[in-house]
């Protein structure tokens, strides 16, 4: 299944809720100008999600809360280069983080890209569904419904 189309004609909330109760895996792609937003769902859970511009990393977050140094993180991207895979993951594997920390952080960050995308007046989206390879990240199932409401929920009390 392909979707496609302008989110000025669909509403973003819509089709992540559609892609979750299809249960579907696949990529969804949001762009708008020079940001692009991808979004990973595999069986309708969202398990990961990445923007362009990157102004709140994954890394530097648990840097500012002292959670990692930043040698750690330096030899922690290194690694996850060299691997190709997730930081998130290599830092799990290198034992400066558990999972649950990482699941914490990692659904932050989700919800504030997602916030992003909801704020968007303009621009193009695109699904393509796949079998997701999940070997480069920590799979991750994250109540894609939940973030949904979330971001909503922050969209209002902006207003």
């Amino acid at each position: 299944m392909t979707l496609h189309g302008d989110i000025e004609t669909i509403s973003l909330a819509g089709i992540l809720q559609l892609l979750s109760q299809e249960g579907k895996s696949g990529t969804l792609t949001v762009s708008h100008g020079e940001m692009q937003f991808q979004t990973f769902f595999l069986e309708g859970a969202i398990v990961y999600a990445i923007e362009s511009l990157k102004p709140s990393r994954l890394g530097q977050l648990l840097i500012n809360d002292a959670l990692v140094t930043e040698a750690q993180l330096t030899d922690c991207l290194t690694i996850s280069k060299e691997r190709k895979q997730a930081i998130g993951k290599t830092l799990i594997e290198k034992g400066c983080i558990t999972v649950e920390i990482l699941e914490r952080y990692l659904y932050n960050q989700v919800q504030e890209i997602i916030f992003s995308m909801f704020c968007l007046q303009t621009g193009t989206f695109q699904f393509k569904e796949m079998n997701l390879d999940t070997r480069w990240i920590v799979p991750l199932k994250m109540n894609t419904l939940q973030l949904v409401m979330d971001a909503l929920r922050r969209i209002d009390d902006n207003h």
